[in-house]
């Protein structure tokens, strides 16, 4: 078990810098950070938004570099 706490919506939205709504808005549309729900309450473990997040980056990367290959 992790030492790391679980984030809540408005830890989520505080590290990307974006909305609670903006938050659920991508739980809706089933591409924000895998999470659980802890007593009625959606939680993310921060292993799985670290890992959401260099996806996000490895993603990035690679459409600029096709964008340079153009």
């Amino acid at each position: 078990m992790t030492d790391r706490a679980l984030l809540s919506v408005n830890d989520l939205a505080r590290v990307l810098g974006i909305s609670r709504r903006s938050v659920f808005a991508l739980l809706a549309a089933g591409i924000a950070p895998k999470s659980l729900l802890v007593g009625g309450m959606r939680r993310f473990r921060p292993e799985a938004v670290d890992r959401w997040l260099a996806e996000k980056e490895a993603h990035a990367d690679a459409v600029q570099r096709a964008a340079r290959a153009d």
